[in-house]
Protein backbone atom coordinates (compact mmCIF):
# COMPACT_ATOMS: atom_id res chain seq x y z
CA UNK A 1 0.00 0.00 0.00
CA UNK A 2 1.54 3.39 -1.22
CA UNK A 3 1.41 6.51 0.50
CA UNK A 4 -1.58 7.72 -1.04
CA UNK A 5 -3.17 5.05 -0.23
CA UNK A 6 -2.45 4.91 3.27
CA UNK A 7 -3.69 8.22 3.46
CA UNK A 8 -7.28 7.45 1.97
CA UNK A 9 -7.25 4.28 4.46
CA UNK A 10 -6.83 6.65 7.36
CA UNK A 11 -9.08 9.13 5.48
CA UNK A 12 -12.22 6.61 5.40
CA UNK A 13 -11.29 5.30 8.93
CA UNK A 14 -11.67 8.50 10.41
CA UNK A 15 -15.06 9.38 8.56
CA UNK A 16 -16.51 5.90 9.06
CA UNK A 17 -16.12 6.29 12.97
CA UNK A 18 -17.21 9.83 12.64
CA UNK A 19 -19.96 9.01 11.13
CA UNK A 20 -20.68 6.32 13.90
CA UNK A 21 -20.45 9.06 16.80
CA UNK A 22 -23.44 11.39 14.94
CA UNK A 23 -25.28 8.53 14.00
CA UNK A 24 -24.97 7.73 17.73
CA UNK A 25 -25.66 10.85 19.09
CA UNK A 26 -28.90 11.23 16.77
CA UNK A 27 -30.76 7.81 17.75
CA UNK A 28 -29.71 8.41 21.84
CA UNK A 29 -31.83 11.50 21.36
CA UNK A 30 -34.66 10.06 19.61
CA UNK A 31 -34.57 6.54 22.07
CA UNK A 32 -34.43 8.96 25.13
CA UNK A 33 -37.38 11.34 23.82
CA UNK A 34 -40.33 11.27 25.61
CA UNK A 35 -42.21 11.85 22.00
CA UNK A 36 -39.56 9.98 19.07
CA UNK A 37 -42.34 11.21 16.31
CA UNK A 38 -41.56 14.99 17.55
CA UNK A 39 -37.56 14.16 17.68
CA UNK A 40 -37.24 12.86 13.85
CA UNK A 41 -39.23 16.18 13.13
CA UNK A 42 -36.68 18.21 14.64
CA UNK A 43 -34.10 16.33 13.13
CA UNK A 44 -35.52 16.33 10.01
CA UNK A 45 -36.03 20.12 10.05
CA UNK A 46 -32.11 20.52 11.47
CA UNK A 47 -30.76 18.71 8.67
CA UNK A 48 -33.49 20.56 6.03
CA UNK A 49 -35.34 17.78 4.47
CA UNK A 50 -38.72 17.91 3.47
CA UNK A 51 -41.06 14.97 4.18
CA UNK A 52 -41.54 14.37 0.53
CA UNK A 53 -37.70 13.98 0.63
CA UNK A 54 -37.75 11.76 3.83
CA UNK A 55 -40.35 9.73 2.46
CA UNK A 56 -38.82 9.14 -1.15
CA UNK A 57 -35.64 8.17 0.94
CA UNK A 58 -37.26 6.02 3.00
CA UNK A 59 -39.12 4.07 0.78
CA UNK A 60 -42.83 4.99 1.85
CA UNK A 61 -45.12 8.00 1.45
CA UNK A 62 -45.08 11.40 3.00
CA UNK A 63 -48.36 10.94 5.24
CA UNK A 64 -46.43 7.89 6.76
CA UNK A 65 -43.38 10.87 7.89
CA UNK A 66 -46.26 12.72 8.76
CA UNK A 67 -47.80 10.43 11.23
CA UNK A 68 -44.87 9.31 12.71
CA UNK A 69 -43.92 13.09 13.51
CA UNK A 70 -47.50 13.78 14.67
CA UNK A 71 -47.72 11.00 16.71
CA UNK A 72 -50.71 9.37 14.61
CA UNK A 73 -48.99 6.12 13.99
CA UNK A 74 -46.66 3.87 16.77
CA UNK A 75 -43.30 4.84 17.45
CA UNK A 76 -41.15 3.36 14.45
CA UNK A 77 -39.26 0.15 15.12
CA UNK A 78 -35.23 -0.01 15.43
CA UNK A 79 -35.11 -0.28 11.97
CA UNK A 80 -37.05 2.28 10.82
CA UNK A 81 -34.64 4.63 13.16
CA UNK A 82 -31.83 3.47 11.95
CA UNK A 83 -32.82 4.13 8.17
CA UNK A 84 -34.02 7.35 9.13
CA UNK A 85 -30.82 8.19 10.40
CA UNK A 86 -28.24 6.54 8.01
CA UNK A 87 -30.99 8.95 5.24
CA UNK A 88 -30.39 12.24 7.24
CA UNK A 89 -27.15 11.56 7.16
CA UNK A 90 -26.57 10.60 3.21
CA UNK A 91 -28.94 13.30 1.73
CA UNK A 92 -26.71 15.90 4.00
CA UNK A 93 -23.50 14.34 2.36
CA UNK A 94 -24.94 14.59 -1.00
CA UNK A 95 -25.74 18.06 -0.31
CA UNK A 96 -21.83 19.25 0.70
CA UNK A 97 -22.11 17.80 4.66
CA UNK A 98 -22.66 21.17 6.29
CA UNK A 99 -24.47 19.60 8.66
CA UNK A 100 -22.73 16.24 9.10
CA UNK A 101 -19.42 18.61 9.59
CA UNK A 102 -21.37 20.73 12.28
CA UNK A 103 -22.70 17.79 14.28
CA UNK A 104 -18.93 15.61 13.82
CA UNK A 105 -17.38 18.75 15.80
CA UNK A 106 -19.66 18.86 18.83
CA UNK A 107 -19.15 15.08 18.98
CA UNK A 108 -15.72 16.32 19.97
CA UNK A 109 -13.85 12.89 18.88
CA UNK A 110 -11.21 14.50 16.75
CA UNK A 111 -8.53 14.36 19.58
CA UNK A 112 -9.40 10.11 19.25
CA UNK A 113 -9.11 9.75 15.56
CA UNK A 114 -6.29 11.35 15.95
CA UNK A 115 -4.49 8.69 17.86
CA UNK A 116 -6.28 5.81 16.12
CA UNK A 117 -4.89 3.89 12.90
CA UNK A 118 -7.73 1.39 13.17
CA UNK A 119 -10.52 0.02 14.94
CA UNK A 120 -13.30 -2.66 14.02
CA UNK A 121 -15.69 -4.75 16.06
CA UNK A 122 -16.21 -8.07 15.08
CA UNK A 123 -19.64 -9.67 13.92
CA UNK A 124 -18.55 -12.73 16.21
CA UNK A 125 -16.31 -13.41 19.43
CA UNK A 126 -12.39 -14.55 18.03
CA UNK A 127 -10.17 -16.48 19.75
CA UNK A 128 -7.02 -14.52 20.76
CA UNK A 129 -4.35 -17.51 19.60
CA UNK A 130 -5.77 -17.43 16.07
CA UNK A 131 -5.63 -13.90 16.18
CA UNK A 132 -2.30 -13.30 17.24
CA UNK A 133 -1.09 -15.92 14.58
CA UNK A 134 -2.98 -14.07 11.45
CA UNK A 135 -1.23 -10.87 12.31
CA UNK A 136 1.87 -12.90 13.21
CA UNK A 137 2.27 -11.49 16.77
CA UNK A 138 4.94 -13.17 19.02
CA UNK A 139 3.96 -14.11 22.98
CA UNK A 140 5.42 -12.49 25.43
CA UNK A 141 2.93 -13.89 27.70
CA UNK A 142 0.15 -16.55 26.86
CA UNK A 143 -2.89 -16.24 28.74
CA UNK A 144 -3.46 -19.48 30.92
CA UNK A 145 -7.03 -20.05 29.65
CA UNK A 146 -8.65 -19.76 26.00
CA UNK A 147 -10.12 -16.26 25.80
CA UNK A 148 -11.66 -14.82 22.89
CA UNK A 149 -11.78 -10.77 21.63
CA UNK A 150 -14.94 -8.94 20.23
CA UNK A 151 -12.67 -6.65 18.42
CA UNK A 152 -9.00 -4.69 17.93
CA UNK A 153 -8.08 -0.99 18.02
CA UNK A 154 -4.64 0.02 16.50
CA UNK A 155 -3.47 2.97 18.26
CA UNK A 156 -0.62 5.88 17.77
CA UNK A 157 0.92 5.76 20.62
CA UNK A 158 2.99 8.68 20.37
CA UNK A 159 -0.71 10.70 19.02
CA UNK A 160 -3.00 9.12 22.27
CA UNK A 161 -0.23 10.23 24.76
CA UNK A 162 -0.39 14.21 23.44
CA UNK A 163 -3.87 13.98 22.27
CA UNK A 164 -5.49 11.81 24.68
CA UNK A 165 -6.27 13.04 28.18
CA UNK A 166 -8.00 11.54 31.30
CA UNK A 167 -10.18 8.25 31.49
CA UNK A 168 -13.48 9.33 29.18
CA UNK A 169 -10.81 9.80 25.94
CA UNK A 170 -8.73 6.89 26.29
CA UNK A 171 -11.70 4.73 27.64
CA UNK A 172 -12.53 5.22 23.90
CA UNK A 173 -9.81 3.04 22.77
CA UNK A 174 -12.03 0.00 23.66
CA UNK A 175 -15.09 0.55 21.47
CA UNK A 176 -17.77 -1.17 22.41
CA UNK A 177 -16.04 -3.98 24.54
CA UNK A 178 -13.09 -4.15 26.73
CA UNK A 179 -12.47 -7.77 25.85
CA UNK A 180 -10.50 -6.49 22.76
CA UNK A 181 -6.61 -6.07 21.22
CA UNK A 182 -5.34 -3.04 22.00
CA UNK A 183 -2.20 -3.00 19.29
CA UNK A 184 -0.07 -0.05 19.88
CA UNK A 185 2.62 1.31 16.99
CA UNK A 186 5.62 3.31 17.06
CA UNK A 187 6.11 1.64 20.53
CA UNK A 188 10.21 1.20 20.97
CA UNK A 189 10.41 1.19 24.83
CA UNK A 190 6.96 -0.64 25.70
CA UNK A 191 6.59 2.79 27.69
CA UNK A 192 3.89 4.26 25.72
CA UNK A 193 1.21 1.96 25.92
CA UNK A 194 1.30 1.27 29.70
CA UNK A 195 1.44 5.26 30.20
CA UNK A 196 -1.74 5.14 28.39
CA UNK A 197 -3.46 2.00 30.60
CA UNK A 198 -2.25 3.52 33.61
CA UNK A 199 -3.95 6.86 33.30
CA UNK A 200 -7.69 5.05 34.08
CA UNK A 201 -8.57 2.52 36.21
CA UNK A 202 -10.15 0.45 33.50
CA UNK A 203 -8.25 -2.79 32.58
CA UNK A 204 -8.59 -4.89 28.75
Amino acid sequence: MGPNQEDEAIAGFQRRLIKEAVAKKIAGDLLFSPNIGLSMRKWREYFGIKQSDLARLLGVSASVVSDYESGRRRSPGSLVIKRFIISLIEEDEKRGGKVFKTLAKMAGIQPFLNSVVDMREFPIPVGIEPFVELIEGTWLYKPPRKFTINGYTIIDSYAAIKNLSGSSEFILLFGSSTERALIFTKVSEGKSPMVALKVFDLKP
